[in-house]
C-alpha cells in the first residue's frame, strides 16, 4: 500500500485527523470553544435538520419556520395556488439555501407564531441577520408593520 511521506514537524496523520475533525464539527453546526450566542435568545441550528422551502421559509425538524423581517417573492407551489414563480423568487430561495448551508455558525431566535401556525424567527448566519443579507441583495423587501414588529408576528 502506498503512503504519503510524513513531515518531521507535522506528522501527516495528525494534521489530517485534525482537519477532518474541524470540518466535521463545522458541518454539524458545533460552535467553537467559548461560543456565545449572537443574540440572547439565539440557539444553534444543525444544518442537517433543515429542509428548504422558499426564500423566507424553511423546515426545521419537519416544522415550518418563517424568517422575520422579510417577504421574498414566491416560488411555484400549486398546492397553495401559486402556479408560477414570481420574479426573483427562485433567486431568493437559492440565496437563502446557499447562505444558510455555507454559514460557519447558523442560529435562530424564535419569536412566536404566525396566523398559519408557523414558528417565526430571526435567523443569524455567522452572527448577522439573514433577512438583512437578502435585503442588501435586493431579493426581499423589508416587511415591518407600522408598530415596528415584523409582519406575520402574533406578538403585540
Amino acid at each position: 500500500m502506498w503512503r504519503l511521506p510524513a513531515c518531521r514537524f507535522f506528522p501527516l496523520g495528525r494534521v489530517a485527523m485534525l482537519a477532518v475533525a474541524l470540518a466535521a464539527a463545522s458541518c454539524r453546526g458545533e460552535a467553537p470553544p467559548g461560543y456565545r450566542p449572537s443574540h440572547p435568545d439565539a440557539r444553534r441550528i444543525d444544518i442537517s435538520r433543515v429542509r428548504f422551502d422558499d426564500g423566507d421559509t424553511f423546515l426545521l425538524d419537519g416544522k415550518p419556520v418563517r424568517i422575520l423581517g422579510i417577504d421574498t417573492p414566491e416560488i411555484r407551489d400549486p398546492d397553495v395556488g401559486i402556479l408560477e414563480d414570481q420574479p426573483y423568487g427562485m433567486a431568493a430561495a437559492e440565496t437563502t439555501r446557499a447562505l444558510m448551508t455555507r454559514a460557519r455558525l447558523l442560529e435562530w431566535a424564535p419569536d412566536g407564531r404566525d396566523i398559519y401556525g408557523r414558528r417565526l424567527a430571526h435567523v443569524l448566519i455567522d452572527g448577522k441577520l439573514l433577512a438583512v443579507a437578502l435585503i442588501e441583495r435586493r431579493l426581499a423587501p423589508c416587511a415591518l408593520r407600522s408598530s415596528g414588529r415584523a409582519a406575520g408576528s402574533t406578538r403585540p
